[in-house]
């Protein structure tokens, strides 16, 4: 079996984090209860909703892909075709109403990144990549700083779920 084409991929993440998105951003109009995952990671209703959406697009085109999601896990469908899914990227956040969440989906084939598309929210900027190709915002390509010492470089980080390692 070929290869599918990487841009008929890249279209349906697309749909399926636009769909995801429009879901989110509608949610986030009204009070987000979040529940626990552990003591610090947060999920809430709209996580698994979103998680369901994009998984039903994913599906309707390709049935048989393997898809590995935050909320519901791993289906191994032994496909060569993964999809890795975080339907809200940054729960925190959203719940504590601050600006910056995001839906993000990867499609691996025989384990190598192939294609992958963040929609930034609540600005709705969309970031994609195709592997060999190059990554886009807003369908402009982006490169990596030039800078070239660390004093000289924006930072970001984040702190992880498992506070005592």
């Amino acid at each position: 079996m070929s290869p599918i084409k990487k841009d008929d991929i890249l279209a349906v993440a697309v749909e399926a984090s636009l769909a995801s998105s429009d879901l989110i951003m509608e949610a986030a109009n009204f009070p987000r209860v979040p529940s626990h995952k552990g003591r610090t990671n947060l999920v809430t209703k709209t996580d698994i909703e979103s998680e369901k959406i994009i998984k039903s697009i994913i599906s309707t085109y390709f049935k048989n892909h393997s898809v590995l999601a935050e909320e519901s896990g791993n289906e191994d469908n032994s496909s060569d075709y993964q999809w890795i899914i975080d339907p809200l990227d940054g729960t925190t956040n959203f719940i504590h109403g601050y600006p910056s969440f995001a839906v993000s989906i990867a499609v691996y084939y025989r384990k190598t990144p192939i294609v992958a598309v963040v929609i930034e929210m609540p600005s709705m900027k969309m970031y994609t990549a195709i592997s060999d190709e190059g990554a886009f915002c807003e369908g402009r390509k982006i490169t990596c700083s030039n800078t070239g010492s660390l004093a000289n470089s924006l930072l970001v980080t984040g702190f992880g779920y498992e506070h005592g390692k």
